[in-house]
């Protein structure tokens, strides 16, 4: 700080406090609430987009999983055979 500490030292200049007023944090505070319903709004809205196409990739191929597990038993082997041929 130069010159012996805070006795002697000049007044520090150009220092900035940063605050914020009132009226600035309820509207932060209201920035929170609507984004969490905003978000809510904007996943209901595009939930089909995501969630069909993998229910239904899901779906098939489960589906294929267990028909290729079938093939493979004693069951399916003719089935196999007539599909192969």
């Amino acid at each position: 700080m130069g010159l012996g500490g805070w006795w002697i030292a000049p007044k520090q200049k150009y220092t900035v406090r940063y605050g914020l007023a009132p009226n600035a944090t309820s509207l932060f505070q209201r920035n929170i609430y609507n984004a969490f319903f905003n978000t809510i709004r904007r996943v209901k809205g595009q939930i089909f987009f995501v969630v069909l196409p993998v229910g239904s990739f899901w779906y098939l191929w489960t589906r294929a999983t267990e028909y290729n597990k079938w093939l493979y038993t004693k069951d399916g082997r003719e089935t196999l055979e007539r599909l192969s041929a």
